[in-house]
């Protein structure tokens, strides 16, 4: 696949299947032995294309008008980075990290990481800033004394 197609790729997932929540392009878009690295992990489980649909479910349940916006794209050879910027409401029907819904909105940045292979998410290594947005949902942390 070319850089281009990568990127398109790339794209797709985040913008019609995290904003759009059309998780049928999962399966077309992650590898079956996809691996997310880093971030969340959902109850010390590996992130596999099955867990990713129920993540995104339940993200998409507690920030039902959640848009992700992609502002830089960077690709070489197989690797395509992501720098996006997150944005929300937490009015749905789910809590968010044990916070029930606040109403809050959200802002945040995201860098995602993703190895394409064979036109496919092989990997992805994600960093996005939780601290953030759990202090805009109003969440106060209490330091060990």
């Amino acid at each position: 696949m070319t850089i281009e197609e990568n990127k398109t790729v790339a794209r797709r997932y985040f913008l019609e299947v995290w904003n759009e929540t059309n998780l049928d392009l999962i399966d077309e878009l992650l590898d079956p032995g996809y691996v997310r690295m880093g971030g969340r992990q959902i109850y010390g489980a590996p992130i596999t294309p099955d867990v990713q649909k129920g993540v995104i479910t339940r993200f998409k349940e507690a920030f039902p008008d959640a848009t992700f916006t992609i502002i830089d794209q960077i690709a070489e050879g197989d690797t395509v980075v992501n720098r996006m910027r997150a944005t929300g409401t937490h009015k749905g029907t789910r809590e968010f990290m044990g916070i029930p819904p606040t109403g809050n909105s959200f802002e945040c940045d995201i860098i995602a990481i993703l190895v394409i292979k064979d036109g496919r998410i092989a990997s992805s290594m994600v960093s996005d800033d939780d601290l953030g947005l759990l202090q805009q949902l109003g969440a106060t942390i209490q330091l060990p004394q």
